[in-house]
């Protein structure tokens, strides 16, 4: 007896979600900017992230008092001292890797925040799918070429 195309694929029946080898791995994304966060929340969350948002330096130390992220994404500017939040944040959480994204920044700036052990260091505007390949590679492998 024949099969119906119907009765094969079965178009009633929901799908069953992709495999993702990051499910329910945890991001902190922190940025002043409540747009920002937003996108970047639906980007890595469209790969199965869980991401946990923080405005700025001290909501950024309240978090990882009760939470520990397996990368955080920061932005460098959120006060006119970022290089000493961002060694700072190395020497509060020094096994989790650090992407940095900044508004602005130089070349010097991007050795200078790398010599922090800052995992990679981008600069906006940057593409959403270039931010969660960095995102990604950075749980693989724990860092990524600046390249």
């Amino acid at each position: 007896m024949e099969s119906s195309f119907r009765e094969i694929v079965r178009p009633s029946e929901p799908r069953a979600a992709a495999f993702s080898p990051h499910q329910g791995k945890q991001i902190l994304v922190v940025d002043p900017d409540a747009e920002m966060r937003a996108l970047v929340s639906d980007c890595l969350s469209e790969v199965r992230l869980e991401v946990v948002e923080a405005r700025h330096e001290q909501e950024v130390l309240r978090t990882l008092s009760d939470f520990e992220p397996h990368v955080i994404l920061t932005e460098l500017w959120l006060s006119p001292g970022g290089f000493d939040y961002v060694r700072q944040l190395r020497e509060c959480v020094p096994f989790c890797p650090v992407i940095v994204l900044a508004a602005y920044g130089t070349e010097q700036d991007k050795m200078r925040v790398l010599s922090y052990g800052v995992a990679v260091f981008l600069t906006k505007p940057v593409r959403l799918q270039k931010l969660r390949h960095a995102v990604l590679a950075v749980l693989d492998h724990g860092v990524l070429s600046n390249n």
